[in-house]
């Protein structure tokens, strides 16, 4: 299984180029039937548009908790 570090910078080199709010983050899913390579490419994960502000805000309730 490919570490934390690795998956990331996978992410970041597949992440879509579709224009965001700097507000918005995207939450990328690695799709459970590929295998994470230097040939991944956007369409091996799954990826979510999600507003960064909210989902702060659960982790910071998630943690208080």
């Amino acid at each position: 299984m490919a570490d934390a570090c690795f998956l990331h910078d996978l992410a970041i080199k597949c992440k879509p180029t579709a224009t965001a709010k700097s507000t918005t983050i995207w939450v990328a899913i690695l799709r459970i039937d590929k295998v994470p390579s230097e040939e991944s490419t956007e369409e091996d994960f799954l990826w979510i548009k999600c507003h960064s502000v909210s989902l702060w805000q659960q982790s910071d309730m998630d943690f208080t908790a």
